[in-house]
């Protein structure tokens, strides 16, 4: 086969992660590059390791202990911006953004870099109602907020559209959201690829349900779901798990 020059071959757009990327060498040939084994706009893509549950006070725990170096992070979701901040949070996780709809609804994210002999597993508990999903990554740089606050816009009666926007710091980045708010209602979110739902708070009869979900470059960029029944001040928020330095 004979090699062909880069101003002959046919220019895409996208590729993915199993694609090669071509590279003319210094001689006129050309050579390929799996596209996962290149840094992306400098960093490698985060990966996905672990995660655990909890609705409610009692123990969040990841099915195993973490990896030091990886990074934990810590989504919650319920009442409100400053329960789930100053006592939902265990302590040794810092805060990273609060979205809040109004004073009793709000997400949040907190991380904690991953030390020697810890388990994983912290307990949690504080007035009212929240949820939680802790997760595990590696080659993770860290977590920032890409947007949320007020839900109520996305609402047509008990059905909701969400856009959920990618992260403007890299391609591979993971993306995790979570909704909630006031009442029992439950929620649920349609099944999309490159989308995946971790948790979604039970029928249990107490206030500020939550569903929490992440997605990654596959992802069409439109969310679409409901509750069963109607939404009181629901609040969102999105943030964005950003791949470590190539």
């Amino acid at each position: 086969m004979t090699d062909k020059a880069i101003g002959d071959l046919t220019e895409i757009t996208s590729i993915g992660d199993d694609d090669y990327l071509v590279v003319e060498t210094a001689t006129g040939n050309s050579r390929k590059i799996k596209k996962s084994n290149v840094g992306v706009a400098g960093r490698v893509a985060p990966t996905f390791v672990q995660k655990g549950t909890l609705r409610g006070d009692g123990t969040i725990s990841l099915p195993a202990a973490p990896t030091p170096g990886n990074l934990m992070v810590l989504v919650m979701a319920g009442f409100n911006a400053t329960s789930l901040t100053s006592g939902y949070m265990p302590a040794g996780f810092t805060p990273v953004v609060t979205y809040s709809s109004n004073a009793n609804n709000a997400v949040a994210a907190a991380v904690r870099r991953v030390q020697s002999g810890d388990t994983g597993s912290y307990a949690m508990s504080t007035s009212d109602n929240q949820a939680a999903v802790i997760y595990e990554f590696e080659d993770a740089v860290g977590v920032y907020g890409t947007g949320g606050g007020v839900m109520s816009g996305a609402f047509s009666g008990n059905n909701f559209t969400f856009i959920g926007q990618q992260s403007p710091y890299g391609v591979s980045d993971i993306l995790l959201g979570a909704f909630t708010h006031d009442t029992t209602p439950t929620w649920s979110i349609t099944a999309e690829p490159g989308l995946t739902v971790d948790y979604a708070t039970p029928a249990d009869g107490q206030n500020h349900t939550s569903i929490f979900f992440r997605y990654d470059e596959a992802f069409d960029g439109t969310l679409a779901g409901s509750l069963s029944g109607s939404p009181v001040q629901p609040a969102s928020g999105v943030f964005a798990v950003v791949g470590a330095p190539g």
